[in-house]
């Protein structure tokens, strides 16, 4: 008989020490008289009869309150889902078990010996691989996300919030420009004149328009171009103080503004 049985019962498992009933039974064992015997026997089948009995009590009360409790979904063990980076895992190890599969070999593979992922180079390897994978991702999606909408569907370009045609280049803007210069609408004439710039800075591929930037932020894109930045930063800020400070201008503005034009358009690259 052993020591500690485990015994299955309805509430759970259980373990039972029966280190006393084996003391008895080997007493029993050396006993010489019959009629000792037969009350020790009839006295251990009663004891076990009423374990047997409670064995396969149902709980009530406070205990089956508790064990309804923990059955509940709540206080069920967590099962642990694998993430998306460990599905992504398993998928470039069984694709890269398939390649190795196909190799002729003359000794046992990593996949047979403890499988291909036990091997720490292969794990260098698939974890550069993946790093590289992720970064490239993440490359192209800041490109993707940076990447200058394309032309309006219907004919326009959008300039500081201003539609511009598309046949319209920026000799056709300075029109513009003269033509409310003319009219004594000096802060058209300067916004035009502005325009002009930066549909030019594009035709020669020195910037890339885009309908999101702001004059500060094309400012910036040419910080670096010496030859450039002095007088478009000039051009910027009289633009700054006339638009967006509500301000009438003059002629001299408007002069002003288009000789620093003339002088950035002088510095830019020749186009093939």
């Amino acid at each position: 008989m052993p020591e500690h049985p485990g015994i299955t019962t309805p509430t759970g498992r259980l373990t039972v020490d029966n280190r006393s009933l084996r003391a008895a039974l080997d007493e029993l064992c050396q006993a010489m008289d019959a009629m000792d015997i037969h009350e020790r026997l009839q006295s251990l089948k009663a004891h076990i009869a009423i374990l047997e009995h409670h064995a396969n009590d149902v709980p009530d009360g406070p205990t089956a309150n508790v064990q309804e409790i923990l059955a509940r979904k709540d206080f069920q063990p967590i099962r642990k889902t694998k993430t998306p980076l460990e599905h992504l895992q398993e998928w470039l190890v069984a694709w890269l078990e398939r390649i190795f599969g196909r190799m002729p070999r003359g000794q046992p593979s990593d996949a047979e010996s403890g499988g291909l992922w036990s091997n720490q180079w292969v794990q260098m390897g698939l974890w550069v691989s993946l790093t590289l994978l992720l970064a490239g991702g993440a490359v192209w999606l800041a490109r993707r996300l940076r990447r200058p909408p394309t032309d309006a569907e219907d004919g326009t370009r959008i300039i500081l919030g201003e539609p511009v045609a598309l046949d319209l280049d920026a000799d056709d803007l300075l029109a513009q420009a003269q033509a409310a210069a003319e009219a004594g609408d000096w802060r058209q004439a300067v916004r035009k004149v502005y325009i002009a710039l930066l549909h030019e800075l594009d035709r020669r591929e020195v910037i890339l328009l885009n309908p999101a930037w702001t004059n500060r932020e094309y400012l910036s894109a040419v910080r670096a171009q010496a030859r450039l930045y002095p007088a478009m930063h000039e051009l910027t800020d009289r633009f700054d103080r006339l638009w967006y400070g509500q301000r009438q201008g003059s002629r001299e503005d408007y002069e002003r503004c288009l000789s620093r034009y003339q002088e950035v358009r002088a510095a830019l690259p020749t186009t093939a």
